[in-house]
């Protein structure tokens, strides 16, 4: 993995394909200012790409690359105001959306609009959600 930034100010992704200061590598505008930035392997074939979560209307904007476009993804999920955080949560290869809400993990196996596939209690109001893979399996 390598670093990047989102910036609000114009809505545009600016990525390193090394973890080093410098320009960015690519520069992508998507998306608007009050959005919230995610990534991950929206389809499961080994790349990281973009995408982004509209707090206002609970909808998920992702892109299965890393270029300007429109989302190959769109999905509204959870209510507004929810936190978004992204996962393989079945173990399938890709990941997928989810939302966190005051201590509640709601969390769908596809990128899809529809409901949880899995949901449950863990925190408290005002933390920020997190997911990885935190076993350190080979």
């Amino acid at each position: 993995d390598t670093i990047g930034v989102f910036r609000p100010s114009d809505a545009t992704f600016l990525l390193r394909n090394s973890n080093t200061s410098g320009s960015p590598d690519l520069t992508i505008a998507f998306g608007f200012p009050t959005a919230i930035p995610l990534v991950g392997d929206w389809d499961g074939d080994g790349d990281t790409t973009i995408g982004l979560y509209d707090p206002a209307s609970a909808t998920f904007l992702l892109r299965n690359e890393n270029a300007v476009g429109n989302p190959d993804f769109q999905a509204i999920f959870g209510l507004a105001g929810d936190l978004p955080v992204a996962g393989d949560w079945d173990g399938d290869g890709a990941e997928t959306i989810g939302i966190f809400r005051n201590g509640l993990f709601a969390l769908r196996n596809a990128n899809s609009t529809g409901a949880a596939d899995l949901s449950f209690s863990f925190g408290q109001a005002g933390d920020l959600p997190l997911a990885g893979d935190w076993n350190l399996r080979p």
